[in-house]
């Protein structure tokens, strides 16, 4: 009663509801801080795996790179020399192999005449002769 005769009751009332809206906007901050922090938090996780993508990119890349490399070069597997039997069954099987043009070579030498030298020169960083 005094404080309404001395006119603090409207003073009260005004301090209540600074201090209603001081709560209410301490809350907000909270719940906007956190949702910041969440969200850099996130941020983050998405830079980590996108790094973590572009370093298996990279990786792959080069992979693909070294296997490219590999198929284009041309390499001798193996040297044997064929009479008989096993050469006419080597030859049959050579004949029936069937691909696109230029999709394998076959040299065969015939009576110890050599390579013919069209194949040589071909093949030469392959024979290396």
């Amino acid at each position: 009663m005094l404080d309404r005769l001395l006119g603090r009751a409207s003073l009260n009332a005004r301090i209540d509801e600074l201090e209603a809206e001081n709560e209410r906007l301490r809350r907000r901050y909270e719940a906007e801080s956190e949702r910041r922090a969440e969200a850099a938090t996130a941020r983050q996780d998405a830079e980590e795996r996108i790094n973590r993508l572009e370093d298996r990119i990279a990786q792959l890349e080069g992979e693909l790179e070294r296997v490219e490399a590999d198929e284009t070069e041309l390499t001798v597997r193996r040297r044997d020399q064929l009479r008989g039997p096993r050469l006419e069954a080597v030859l049959d099987r050579l004949a029936s192999v069937r691909t696109g043009p230029e999709g394998a070579l076959t040299a065969s030498v015939d009576d110890g005449r050599g390579v013919p030298e069209s194949v040589r020169a071909d093949l030469n960083d392959v024979i290396g002769e």
